[in-house]
């Protein structure tokens, strides 16, 4: 269990070792779920601490978005990546955060908007944290989602 009241040096080390384990693919469900509640709970602590909390708030929103893509709920990870993109990022930061988007886009099929972030990410940083796995997962088709025929339709 989590203290009440946390040291901001532990909601840092919670936070950083979370990550650690949410930035590895294919993970199984309950280490999802043990990430997820971690990250949930740095992310109430440091929104009660304000914008110039440590962790940084946007920094902890990304990684609850990296959560959400392992959920299978990547329709969240674009407002969680949001203030991250707009702040400002070093160029490896960046290209993370453009990877999350990038997978985010193709588990949702827009393909394009995946490619965009993609391109971006390999141009900024190619060995980032997520961006070799975007760059598969984008290029194995294996991982789209099978889309099926309304009924009615493609019959003769």
């Amino acid at each position: 269990p989590q203290p009440n009241r946390p040291d901001p040096e532990l909601l840092t080390i919670v936070h950083a070792l979370s990550w650690k384990v949410i930035a590895k693919p294919d993970l199984p469900p309950l280490l999802i779920g043990v990430a997820a509640a971690r990250v949930e709970w740095v992310m109430e602590h440091v929104g009660q601490l304000g914008e110039h909390a440590r962790p940084a708030p946007g920094n902890v929103r990304h990684t609850l978005a990296v959560v959400r893509l392992r959920q299978g709920q990547p329709a969240d990870v674009r407002r969680l990546c949001a203030d991250a993109l707009a702040g400002d990022l070093q160029p490896r930061a960046r290209a993370t955060v453009l990877a999350t988007m990038a997978i985010a886009a193709h588990q949702r099929l827009l393909h394009a908007s995946a490619h965009q972030a993609l391109t971006e990410a390999l141009a900024l940083d190619p060995t980032a944290d997520l961006v070799p796995e975007a760059a598969r997962t984008l290029t194995d088709d294996t991982t789209a989602i099978p889309v099926r025929p309304s009924p009615g339709l493609g019959r003769d």
